[in-house]
């Protein structure tokens, strides 16, 4: 008698969230946050996985793929946990959507047409919407150069399935947000990561980038593109005209495509300015990826977009294909697509206002948490120019053997002192961790006290 024998996928097993491995199991809340590039398997790919796939075990290894150790939630902890490790605006209740945004969907949910399916690119009033909104860049765009898609994440694998087959390189930041590698390790690419240096406030390494294109080369191995995120998670960094003038040429160089995940566009602090990629491209093809999800504080709402940049006309001959992509799953909630043009037309008529209330909060919680790390001996953080996040070194030197890595002083301080912060690990970014300032400053004061004590209790005793 035959036995049942089901066994998971190379690609399944190949697809690996570091960070979702983590909150998932210790937030102190109930996400129902699914990414959909768990779960989309364009057919085309499998007809490529044949002799590539037996190759994933290096390509792994190599890529350090697998996730930081396990982070545990103590459970009947006398103090009130305190998260700041996941990067959701909207988890403590004091960065609200504004009443227009809110509005414009309780208006949507009243026309007769928002309850069915739609077009697999979006709704078009939304993408036009999005269009109008996205010119801000200094670009013109069109409805067919706007893709809706749900979340920056699904727009980010819709790009990334477009251009890459099995066995092909794409370049991604190191640190950088650990979806990339997730993507590409999942469509069975290779993740080339290029440096960001911590101490020229996260720049790209060029000389990095170079490195990785030529050895790919001489590997014979494909490199399809480049991606940037401007400003960063997890660095907070926002990067000058001048930098990305430097950009434009190693693209130019090589031919390469980029996908700029801007996300946090326009969320900067201290008098920075935002230089979208796709106003100083010229003609090298550029994929901007942006969304509601932090600009407008809500995350769980899934609308993210792909707004095409192709004065050169080189996208022209695959945008059938992409096409064919969004038709695997159709996107983003209707609803909240015919409340695109509402909720985008208040921003437009109002948009100094509007940034700089929401960045003026943010620049200062982010002041308050980095002013008063700054003071504890055996943390060192690196200034926040944008987004929601810091990131902190640690001397691991400073410790006590029980701390040797960024994970086990993550472990360490949600175990003694019932705060959630995430590993750099998580980024690729050994011996730091990620600090989110989305939390009221009442919350930030208390994390800071409680990590000091922390480090405090547990530095090294000096003899």
């Amino acid at each position: 008698m035959s036995t049942w024998e089901i066994k998971a996928s190379k690609c399944s097993i190949a697809t690996i969230n570091p960070i979702r491995n983590i909150v998932d199991k210790v937030c102190l809340y109930i996400y129902t946050y699914i990414n959909p590039f768990l779960f989309v398997i364009g057919a085309p790919y499998w007809t490529f996985l044949g002799h590539f796939i037996t190759k994933l075990p290096q390509i792994l290894t190599n890529s350090s793929t697998s996730p930081p150790s396990q982070i545990k939630r103590p459970e009947n902890h006398a103090l009130p946990i305190i998260d700041l490790a996941l990067g959701d605006p909207s988890v403590f209740g004091n960065l609200q959507p504004h009443p227009s945004t809110l509005q414009a969907v309780t208006d949507a949910m009243q026309r007769p047409r928002t309850q069915g399916y739609t077009n697999s690119l979006g709704v078009p009033e939304a993408r036009q919407a999005i269009a109008k909104f996205m010119q801000r860049d200094g670009v013109e765009y069109a409805m067919n150069d706007i893709i809706v898609a749900s979340g920056a994440s699904q727009a980010i694998l819709l790009v990334m399935q477009l251009l890459c087959n099995p066995g092909d390189a794409f370049l991604i930041p190191s640190p950088g947000f650990p979806l990339y590698e997730t993507i590409l390790c999942h469509l069975g690419a290779i993740p080339l990561k290029y440096d960001l240096d911590s101490e020229k406030s996260w720049e790209i390494n060029y000389s990095s980038v170079e490195a990785l294109i030529v050895k790919a080369k001489e590997d014979g191995i494909n490199v399809k593109g480049m991606l940037i995120n401007n400003p960063g998670n997890p660095t907070g960094s926002n990067y000058s005209k001048e930098h990305l003038l430097e950009l434009k040429e190693v693209l130019q160089k090589h031919k390469l495509p980029l996908i700029a995940d801007e996300i946090y566009g326009y969320m900067l602090f201290d008098k920075q300015t935002f230089t979208p990629f796709a106003s100083i491209c010229d003609d090298i093809p550029v994929f901007t990826i942006s969304g509601l999800a932090k600009q407008f504080l809500v995350p769980g709402w899934r609308i993210g977009w792909i707004a095409i940049c192709d004065r050169g006309g080189y996208v022209k001959a695959i945008y059938q294909q992409l096409v064919s992509l969004t038709q695997v799953i159709l996107g983003a909630s209707t609803v909240i697509q015919h409340a695109i043009p509402d909720i985008l037309k208040y921003v437009i008529d109002n948009s100094d206002e509007y940034y700089t209330k929401l960045n003026s909060i943010l620049e200062k919680q982010a002041t308050i948490i980095t002013d008063k790390l700054s003071q504890i001996n055996g943390l060192t953080c690196i200034q926040p120019q944008g987004a929601m996040y810091l990131m902190v070194k640690i001397d691991i030197d400073q410790f006590v053997d029980e701390i040797d890595n960024d994970s086990t002083f993550s472990q360490l301080l949600l175990t003694d002192q019932n705060c959630m912060v995430l590993p750099g690990s998580c980024f690729k970014a050994h011996n730091m961790v990620r600090i989110v300032f989305c939390a009221p400053e009442e919350k930030m004061v208390e994390f800071a006290k409680r990590i000091e004590h922390f480090c405090d209790k547990y530095r090294r005793k000096v003899e």
